[in-house]
């Protein structure tokens, strides 16, 4: 066993098979084979077994990296730590795919968000993000292609604020992943979103026509839903929450823990909308929700996506989305000569001052207009269809 200064020109030039240990970091080996292949090492005990760890090959190993990994090796070793099983935990960590991280994330972190928030991380991490890097070692996907693929989202399919939602979706994955210590670095750090265009579609009478044509057409309940929607101005996923006790006298309340702005939204139920009410009922009736979810018995409507979809598949209305249908309600309630703090007041829409006209006082103070307006936008539409 000699011991002696290791340097680069010594360990290019020896030429003795043999073990040479460094004097500079204690216990550091030079191993070298009768077939001179020489490579660096450290052996040492644990729990009374004698181990060795090896550091490289000198030929594509420094002497510096192979003293800095001797040292480090000496503080796992005083810190009860067995360095080759510390090698294995890391390869581990380092082998785990984006679906691995996924699933943990799932289950550790998103409960913690709000609901409409895990419906949307888990969509656009199963629609998305699952679909192009799942089965990726979630330490090997690198800020280019992270760009690329949200650049496509936005750009060859014209989804800027699906990119931007992806983005956001990552990040969280990702940094649930450094808080876990699987990854060493976040690749979507200071990635830029996406300019955000505001989206003014409005359907015209024919597209209403056409629309609620099919939406009679399909399977319950998601065709009425968006007939709901259009009738009411509403928000889908507060709309998909309705539950049958919401209805009485006439009068459909959604309630405050459903809304965006968690106050009460009182509703007068029309003759058109309670055709709808009542086909809804034959489907749903013994259900607690009004749209039942079709696949999971007692449950509301989850996901429309396969829905819009058709729509736009089987329509020509190619761009279609539910929210178009508020949109296109509000601007239609306006037409008819709506007054403004009354249309804010159908479609909940609070300004948050001191004088809010959604006051309950407010509320109740314009039951009488909302009902005016509501039934003449609902005579309207039924002179569309």
């Amino acid at each position: 066993m000699a011991k002696r200064k290791l340097t680069d020109a010594f360990i290019r030039s020896v030429n003795e098979p043999g073990e040479y240990y460094d004097e500079v970091v204690k216990g550091l080996c030079l191993r070298v084979t009768p077939r001179l292949a020489k490579s660096y090492s450290y052996e040492y005990n644990y729990n009374g077994k004698k181990k060795r760890k090896t550091f490289g090959q000198a030929d594509n190993t420094s002497l510096k990296e192979a003293r800095d990994q001797c040292r480090e090796t000496k503080v796992l070793l005083i810190n009860g730590i067995d360095p080759m099983e510390e090698i294995d935990h890391r390869k581990n960590k380092l082998s785990i795919t984006v679906s691995d991280l996924a699933e943990m994330y799932i289950r550790e972190h998103l409960p913690s968000l709000t609901e409409k928030t895990q419906i949307d991380y888990k969509r656009y991490l199963k629609k998305r993000i699952l679909k192009k890097f799942g089965s990726r070692e979630v330490n090997k996907i690198n800020r280019r292609e992270i760009i690329e693929f949200l650049d496509e989202i936005a750009f060859t399919e014209g989804y800027a604020v699906t990119s931007n939602r992806v983005l956001a979706t990552l990040s969280g994955l990702f940094t649930f992943g450094l808080e876990k210590s699987i990854i060493q670095k976040d690749p979507t750090k200071n990635i830029k979103k996406k300019q955000e265009k505001a989206k003014e579609r409005v359907f015209t009478n024919k597209e209403i026509k056409i629309l609620w044509d099919y939406f009679s057409k399909m399977k319950m309940p998601t065709g009425n839903l968006y007939k709901i929607i259009l009738l009411y101005a509403r928000r889908k996923t507060e709309t998909m929450k309705a539950e049958w006790s919401d209805i009485n006298n006439g009068i459909w309340t959604i309630p405050g823990k459903n809304t965006k702005n968690n106050k009460d939204v009182i509703l007068p139920i029309t003759d058109l909308a309670q055709q709808i009410f009542n086909e809804l009922e034959k489907y749903s009736g013994k259900s607690k929700y009004i749209f039942e979810s079709p696949r999971i018995p007692n449950t509301h409507l989850q996901n429309d996506t396969n829905s819009r979809k058709r729509i736009q598949d089987k329509t020509d209305i190619n761009d279609f989305t539910p929210h178009d249908l508020r949109r296109t309600a509000i601007t239609k309630l306006a037409e008819i000569g709506t007054p403004e703090h009354i249309g804010k007041v159908i479609a909940n829409h609070s300004q948050g001052d001191k004088n809010d006209v959604f006051k309950v006082y407010n509320r109740y103070k314009y039951a009488k207009e909302i009902k005016s307006y509501i039934s003449m936008f609902h005579e309207h539409i039924h002179e569309i269809i």
